[in-house]
């Protein structure tokens, strides 16, 4: 035996002394658990993109990742009213304000997306309003989308704490002509486009009366996030308004 391999002999002696030792089978433990631990977790997440991988073609879709739950909104309705309003051609929407001889008195219902002390809120996000007339003796006046007060566009955006106003009905002619009122503009490459679209019965020889339903629709979803019944007279020699509120 050569010296070179004499070394290197006595060097693997040693080596497997060190193993064959209580110390040497405390340290083999610990780095086969290290190793098994290590080789567990890596066939767990080549499992996972395998199986997400053979699902979608290679791709995982944006939509598939796991998203925060967002807290729903807090629809309100605060009260309902009644006061001067006039479209203002400059802007493109409804302004709450007298501006004789362009205004006119309307009624409308003011929500709001309300933060509460110990109850989570959310944004509703784009919501736009549909709305039934209904008279009791028969006959249903739909509009949609609804109008807002200084909204440019027939959907809104509710975020946490935000108020919007509703327009319900136009009086026109010293309140002697009551219509409905809808707004088709969507959007800023849009015309501006809002229409007196349905005449509401009544204020003649006899009396008329009905309910409203009026929801608030989800612009992302088309889901109906809150519903709302009013209910509305309109006596002869009178004007048009609403009796009761609440929601559904």
């Amino acid at each position: 035996m050569t010296q070179v391999q004499h070394a290197e002999y006595h060097s693997a002696l040693c080596v497997r002394r060190e193993i064959d030792s209580p110390v040497g089978y405390v340290l083999g433990g610990i780095l086969a658990i290290a190793f098994i631990t290590q080789w567990v977790l890596q066939r767990d997440e080549g499992d996972q993109e395998v199986q997400l991988e053979g699902l979608f073609g290679g791709q995982i879709p944006a939509d598939t990742v796991p998203k925060a739950e967002q807290n729903p909104p807090n629809f309100a309705l605060n009260r309902v009213s009644m006061g001067a309003i006039w479209w203002d051609k400059s802007v493109g929407y409804f302004k709450r304000e007298a501006h004789p001889p362009e205004s006119s008195i309307a009624t409308f219902m003011e929500i709001g997306n309300e933060s509460i002390q110990g109850k989570d809120t959310g944004p509703a996000g784009k919501v736009r309003a549909q709305m039934v007339l209904k008279v009791r003796n028969g006959g249903e006046y739909r509009a949609s989308p609804c109008a807002w007060i200084n909204e440019p566009y027939s959907c809104v955006d509710f975020g946490i704490a935000d108020t919007r106003w509703l327009i319900i009905a136009v009086g026109l002619g010293q309140t002697s002509h009551w219509v409905t009122v809808v707004n088709r503009r969507t959007g800023a490459s849009d015309p501006q486009w809002f229409e007196y679209n349905n005449d509401i019965p009544g204020g003649g020889v006899m009396d008329t009366e009905g309910t409203i339903l009026i929801d608030l629709v989800s612009s992302q979803s088309g889901d109906i996030l809150i519903s709302y019944e009013l209910g509305w007279r309109w006596n002869h020699g009178d004007h048009f308004w609403i009796s009761f509120a609440k929601q559904l």
